[in-house]
């Protein structure tokens, strides 16, 4: 499949090979993040949101860059034969562990070549993961992500909502709690929350039963792993939580997002950001905010349609505050939001609907 791309933010000989991301698509156009650096694509059609690839550079025709996607195995193959037939035609040994991988495989949506499928069996057979919904997405998470096999025991924890700090700051006794949604308000939560459990000893905290510490630093680590710093070559990821305090809610939500941007080197050259929060009268809403040069997109996505006018309302004001700030060009989309099992998984092709409720932008 081939790809056009605006290249004149990317520095990229012909021939060369990237790494992209599909953080978005709208009207046709997919924002796409080239070596961590955020660019248009205009002929993308198949492309769809949370997609990963590796292509190759094949010409240039003014400002555009032409891709070849290289692809990873034939979908119509592993989707539409049996195990023991694709084995076969691979000349792969059929057993049932290989026989069971594969209906994991194709039961997760994956695709792989035969190399890919030697490599990550072998991964598959060091972690031994059962058909369990929790061990699964896990497994999913890891395999598209290319995470190393350390991470297997965190991801499933995260799936199974062990991994979440609004959950697990709300354990915590309530004025512990009513201090850290206070100074959340001034900017000042890692503070507080550092002094909760730095200046008292663990028995004046008087943490309930169920209550780990552990659990605090078990979720740093784990967005610690998922992030990978810029080098002078290479382009960086940033993964995060915080917890939110929305109007008239006893306990904490759970902000996640992901941030890509370049090299060192082209610091300058834009970012792309996504976020998903649970405003508790709309449900989830997710909102990509992407910089291309002084060039500005940002787009939220939720599954309520009912709300989208309410949303979309506010985009004018949005515009016209980001312009005064020196943004040469704002747009504001709505959409629906990207159907994800969790924060970190890949985009599934399911709609789902859900109960409309009123706007809240009370916060």
């Amino acid at each position: 499949m081939k790809v056009s791309f605006h290249s004149s933010n990317l520095e990229l000989p012909r021939n060369s090979i990237v790494r992209g991301n599909v953080v978005g698509v709208v009207e046709g156009k997919a924002m796409v993040v080239i070596n961590g650096v955020p660019t248009l694509a205009e002929n993308a059609p198949n492309l769809v949101e949370g997609q990963v690839f590796l292509g190759r550079i094949d010409k240039f025709e003014g400002n555009l860059a032409m891709l070849s996607l290289l692809q990873d195995g034939e979908s119509e193959q592993m989707q539409g034969i049996s195990a023991d037939t694709w084995l076969a035609l691979f000349d792969l040994p059929i057993d049932d562990q290989k026989k069971n991988f594969f209906e994991l495989l194709r039961r997760l949506g994956f695709s792989l070549s035969k190399e890919r499928f030697e490599k990550v069996f072998l991964l598959y057979r060091d972690l031994k993961p059962n058909l369990k919904a929790s061990e699964a997405e896990a497994f999913k998470i890891l395999l598209c992500r290319r995470l190393p096999k350390e991470v297997f025991s965190a991801l499933k924890k995260y799936v199974e909502g062990k991994m979440h700090l609004g959950q697990i700051l709300a354990k915590i006794p309530q004025n512990d709690l009513q201090k850290l949604r206070a100074e959340w308000v001034h900017g000042k939560l890692t503070e507080k929350l550092l002094s909760i459990f730095t200046s008292q000893s663990i028995e004046k905290i008087q943490l309930p039963p169920n209550y780990s510490i552990n659990e605090l630093s078990d979720n740093f680590l784990f967005q610690e792993i998922l992030s990978v710093p810029p080098t002078a070559n290479e382009e960086g990821r940033l993964y995060f939580q915080w917890p939110m305090f929305w109007s008239q809610q006893k306990f904490p939500d759970t902000l996640e997002g992901e941030a890509f941007f370049p090299s060192k080197t082209r610091a300058d050259s834009g970012f792309s950001l996504r976020l998903l929060i649970h405003p508790p009268r709309i449900g989830e809403l997710e909102i990509g905010i992407h910089k291309i040069q002084r060039n500005l997109w940002i787009h939220f996505g939720s599954e309520n349609q009912l709300i989208h006018g309410s949303i979309a309302s506010i985009g004018p004001a949005l515009s016209e505050r980001f312009q005064s700030l020196g943004w040469g060009n704002v747009k504001i989309t709505v959409g629906e939001k990207s159907h994800r099992g969790f924060f970190l998984s890949p985009p599934e092709n399911k709609t789902v609907s859900q109960p409309s409720r009123a706007l809240d932008v009370h916060v």
